[in-house]
C-alpha cells in the first residue's frame, strides 16, 4: 500500500520541466523491443507512472494521469486513474486485468477502455493515448 501511494504521488508530481525521464534498464527494454507491437505480455510491463489525453468529444481533450501497481493475481494491476477536468481533479481506484495481449479497465464514467501497447512506451485505446513517466 505503501509503494502504490508513493507511485501515485510521483505520478501525479510529474517531471521537473528541463529534465528527462530516467532511461529504461536494459532488461525492460529488451522486454519491449521482443514484444510485438499492439501487446502487452505481461503485468510488469505496465507498473509506473503514464499520463496522456482523454479524447471526451471531437477535438476535446482531458488530461489523464494513472499510475498502475501489482494487482492481488499475477494477471491484475491496481490502476489509479485522475482525470484533470475543469470541475478540478477525480481520482478512482480501479482493478485491471491482462487478457489476450491487452489490458481491461473500467473507469466510471467513461467507459470500459481496453489498452493496447504501439511498442514504443505508450498505451493506446479509442480515444486515450497514455505515456510512460515512470517505471
Amino acid at each position: 500500500m505503501k509503494n502504490a501511494l508513493l507511485l501515485f504521488l510521483l505520478g501525479l508530481a510529474g517531471i521537473p520541466s528541463g529534465q528527462e525521464p530516467a532511461a529504461l534498464p536494459a532488461a525492460a527494454v529488451e522486454t519491449v523491443v521482443a514484444t510485438p507491437a499492439g501487446t502487452i505480455s505481461a503485468v510488469e510491463e505496465l507498473l509506473g507512472a503514464w499520463r496522456g489525453q482523454w479524447e471526451t468529444a471531437p477535438g476535446a481533450n482531458t488530461p489523464v494521469e494513472v499510475v498502475f501497481t501489482q494487482g492481488h493475481r499475477a494477471s491484475t494491476v491496481f490502476a489509479y486513474v485522475t482525470l484533470v477536468e475543469s470541475s478540478g481533479e477525480r481520482t478512482v481506484r480501479r482493478l485491471a486485468r491482462l487478457t489476450e495481449g491487452a489490458l481491461e479497465l473500467a473507469v466510471p464514467g467513461r467507459g470500459d477502455l481496453v489498452l493496447r501497447s504501439d511498442g514504443d512506451a505508450r498505451l493506446v485505446a479509442p480515444g486515450v493515448t497514455l505515456v510512460r513517466l515512470r517505471r
